[in-house]
C-alpha cells in the first residue's frame, strides 16, 4: 500500500480477548502431539464460531463481519476487534464469547473429561470497550494493526476472568456502561480487582446469565443435539455456579417437550430458584412449565410473579394473557391489554402482531363483532403474519359473515404464500 495512504486513525473498539483457564496443566501432562491435538481442537472450535457471524470473503480468503473487523488466533489466544456501533459490537462479542464457550465444553477434549467425572477445561474471557489506534508498523506493512492502552486492559480482564465464580465473562465498566445504556437483559456481578500494572481498583463485571426470553439482547446459541444436551447436564453437576448453563439446558429441554425432559427442565429450574429466588427467567420458565401441564392458573400466578419483578417483560405478559384466554376468561384478558399499551404504538412489530392476535382472540370470546373484525382486518394486512401460528377456531362464530370469510380467504392466502416463500429461501 502507498505510503500516503497509510494513514493512522483513532477508533472506538469492541476488544474481546480470550484463553483457556489453566492451559499449562495440559501443556505440562500431555505429550506434545496431545498438546498439538488440544489447541487444535480448541482453534476449530474458534473457527467456527467466527463462521456463524463472519462472512467470509473468498478474494482475500479472509473472515469478516464487516470491513472493520480485526482477529488473531494463537496458540490457545483468541484476540479480536469490531469496529462499528458500541452496542451492536457488544452483542455481538456475548453472542461469540457465549457460542465459543458451549461448543467448547463439548470439544472431544473436554467430553473425555466429563465422561471420567472431571470439570471441563473452560475460557476465559476479558471484553472491554474504548478508543484504540489502527496504524501500519514495520513488523506487518499489509494492513493496519490495533495498538493502545485498551487493548492492554481486556487483556489483563481476560486474566482475571479465569478466577470467576460463574461464566468467566468479564466486561470492564465502560463495556458495562455500553449494555446498560442499551438495556441489555444481562445480569452481572460485580468484581472489585488490583490488575496487574495498572493503580488502583478496576471495577469489573462478571455475567451471571443473559435472558433469552425478555427483550434486551438475543444470543444465538448454536444447535445442540440430545447427545450434547446430555453432555451439557453432566457438566451441570460438575459446574453448579454457572446459572447461564443451567439457563440454557433448562431451556432446551423446555423446548424438546417429551415428560421427562420437562422434568428435567423443572429440576434444574427449581436448582436455579434456590440459588436465584428473584431470577425471572427461571421464574418464568416455572410458568412455561406450569402451561405445559395445564395447570393454568398456577401458570397465571406465576406469570404475575414475573411482572411483578420486571413489569416490561413482555414474553411474561403475553403468556399470561395467552392463558387467560384459555381459561376463557376474556374481560380479564381484555383488561390487562387495555391497561398496558395498544398494539398500534408498539414499538416492535413482530411483538405487535402477538398483541393483534390477543385482542382480536379475546374480542371474539366476548363474540364482540366489530372489534374482532378490526384486529383481523389488521391482522391479514400485516406483513409479519407468518411470525403467528395462527388459529381459526375462535372466530368460528362469525363463519357465516361474508365480511369475515374474505377475510379468513385472505389470512389463509397470505400464510400460504408465506410457506411457499420460505421453502424457497
Amino acid at each position: 500500500m502507498p505510503e500516503e495512504t497509510k494513514t493512522i486513525k483513532i477508533v472506538e473498539a469492541a476488544i474481546l480477548f480470550g484463553d483457556i483457564v489453566n492451559c499449562a496443566e495440559v501443556s505440562n501432562n500431555a505429550s506434545l502431539e496431545d498438546y498439538n491435538k488440544f489447541i487444535s481442537q480448541f482453534q476449530e472450535v474458534a473457527v467456527n464460531t467466527f463462521q456463524q457471524y463472519l462472512i467470509f470473503d473468498k478474494r482475500n480468503r479472509r473472515y469478516q463481519l464487516h470491513k472493520n473487523f480485526f482477529y488473531t488466533l494463537k496458540g490457545d489466544e483468541l484476540f479480536l476487534i469490531l469496529l462499528t456501533t458500541p452496542a451492536a459490537d457488544l452483542k455481538t462479542l456475548l453472542s461469540m464469547a457465549l457460542h465459543l464457550k458451549i461448543k467448547w465444553l463439548l470439544s472431544p477434549f473436554n467430553r473425555t473429561r466429563v465422561n471420567i467425572g472431571q470439570s471441563p477445561k473452560d475460557v476465559g474471557i476479558g471484553i472491554n470497550f474504548g478508543k484504540i489506534v489502527m496504524g501500519w508498523h514495520p513488523g506487518n506493512k499489509e494492513f493496519p494493526t490495533p495498538e493502545g492502552f485498551q487493548i492492554n486492559l481486556a487483556k489483563r480482564i481476560e486474566s482475571e476472568s479465569r478466577q470467576g465464580s460463574h461464566s468467566k465473562i468479564y466486561l470492564s465498566h465502560s463495556a458495562y456502561r455500553v449494555c446498560r445504556r442499551a438495556h441489555f437483559r444481562v445480569d452481572f456481578e460485580p468484581k472489585e480487582t488490583i490488575l496487574k500494572g495498572f493503580e488502583g481498583i478496576t471495577y469489573l463485571y462478571e455475567l451471571k446469565h443473559i435472558s433469552q426470553i425478555a427483550l434486551g439482547v438475543t444470543i444465538r446459541y448454536p444447535v445442540i443435539d440430545d447427545v450434547e444436551l446430555g453432555y451439557l447436564e453432566k457438566i451441570i453437576d460438575l459446574t453448579p455456579h454457572d446459572l447461564w448453563l443451567r439457563l440454557l439446558v433448562a431451556e432446551k429441554l423446555l423446548a424438546a417437550g417429551s415428560a421427562a425432559q420437562i422434568d428435567r427442565a423443572y429440576q434444574y429450574i427449581e436448582e436455579l430458584l434456590d440459588l436465584e429466588p428473584k431470577l425471572v427467567d427461571g421464574l418464568f420458565l416455572l410458568g412455561e412449565i406450569y402451561e405445559f401441564q395445564n395447570k393454568l392458573a398456577e401458570a397465571v400466578d406465576q406469570y404475575d410473579r414475573v411482572l411483578a419483578l420486571l413489569p416490561d417483560f413482555d414474553a411474561a405478559r403475553l403468556a399470561l394473557i395467552g392463558c387467560l384466554l384459555k381459561l376463557q376468561r376474556p374481560e380479564e384478558a381484555l383488561t390487562r391489554l387495555l391497561t398496558y399499551k395498544n398494539p398500534a404504538d408498539y414499538p416492535l412489530d413482530y411483538l405487535e402482531i402477538e398483541y393483534k392476535e390477543l385482542y382480536a382472540k379475546a374480542y371474539a370470546q366476548l363474540q364482540n363483532r366489530e372489534q374482532t373484525l378490526t384486529y383481523l382486518t389488521s391482522l391479514a394486512e400485516d406483513p409479519l403474519l407468518r411470525l403467528i401460528s395462527f388459529d381459526f377456531q375462535p372466530f368460528q362464530f362469525l363463519q357465516d359473515d361474508p365480511t369475515y370469510q374474505e377475510l379468513e380467504n385472505t389470512i389463509r392466502q397470505r400464510l400460504e404464500e408465506s410457506n411457499l416463500s420460505w421453502l424457497a429461501d
